[in-house]
């Protein structure tokens, strides 16, 4: 049946005979190898958790890409269609006050996303935030997507629902965002979109040159060498408020130049020269 289905799909593209195809394919399949053989094939990297077996069948491969991030073999550089960075804005649904999260107008407040905090939040950078918080009264950490991590609850009870708010799910997180000063990125793979909203909502960003999507994103000229540095960066902005506004219009900059118009003339760009090339045997 998988087989025959598959077939199906061959058949199909060949009965429409394609100038090129883009390729969102994530899973190791088959296919993506006998059509790369027949078209330019462009594959679009949707995430930036590094690649499957059949994204090597590809010639070309879509990434909003740093130059300074080491390419995983056997891809090269020569495969790679540079395009700029582009999301799309996510805009606020709501006005979002500090009162309803029990934080103050001169609070710092720092935020932490995502669904698999519980694992993705190192015992190491909890023990080291927990440090930070009970030094710094002016400093909340908002950690959003679980109830609890376990290593705090357990060992830094007393900050809990003070200084350490957990909160279960928030559906308009840009809202959420308006009322926060740093995005604390752990050493993790994923929270790609979310880091990107943070972004566009004037966040600085504090994140481990270790984080796969966050040193995409940011570029690893803005990220901290190690996890263990990212308490110190972070107990600099408290002290600092111009090294903080610094950071936040820094990353407003960077939102600023994520431009459609610009992301799709270079995709149509690469594609020309791919088909080109391919027509040529080039590839």
């Amino acid at each position: 049946m998988v087989k025959d289905r598959q077939q199906d799909i061959l058949d199909l593209i060949c009965k429409i005979n394609p100038l090129c195809i883009f390729n969102f394919t994530l899973a190791a399949a088959t296919i993506p190898y006998y059509f790369s053989k027949s078209y330019p094939t462009i594959f679009f990297c949707t995430s930036n958790t590094g690649f499957t077996c059949c994204d090597f069948f590809h010639k070309y491969v879509i990434m909003q890409y740093d130059k300074t991030i080491e390419l995983v073999h056997p891809l090269k550089e020569e495969h790679i269609l540079h395009l700029p960075q582009y999301f799309e804005l996510r805009k606020p649904i709501k006005i979002h006050k500090r009162e309803e999260y029990g934080l103050e107008d001169d609070d710092i407040v720092v935020i932490t996303v995502g669904n698999r905090l519980q694992r993705d939040i190192s015992k190491s950078l909890a023990a080291q935030m927990s440090l930070l918080l009970a030094s710094k009264k002016n400093l909340k950490w908002l950690i959003v997507g679980c109830a609890e991590i376990d290593y705090i609850s357990k060992h830094h009870e007393n900050l809990v629902g003070k200084s350490i708010i957990f909160i279960r799910y928030e559906t308009d997180l840009p809202g959420l965002y308006k009322v926060c000063d740093v995005y604390l990125n752990p050493e993790r793979v994923g929270g790609g979109a979310t880091i990107a909203w943070a972004i566009q909502q004037g966040l600085a960003i504090v994140s481990p040159s270790t984080a796969v999507d966050g040193t995409t994103i940011i570029g690893k000229g803005n990220s901290q060498p190690t996890e263990a540095d990212l308490t110190c960066f972070i107990e600099r902005l408290i002290n600092d408020d111009k090294l903080l506004r610094r950071e936040k219009d820094k990353f407003l900059g960077i939102a600023a130049g994520w431009r459609f118009d610009n992301y799709i003339s270079e995709l149509i760009y690469g594609m020309n020269v791919l088909v080109e090339n391919f027509t040529n045997g080039m590839v």
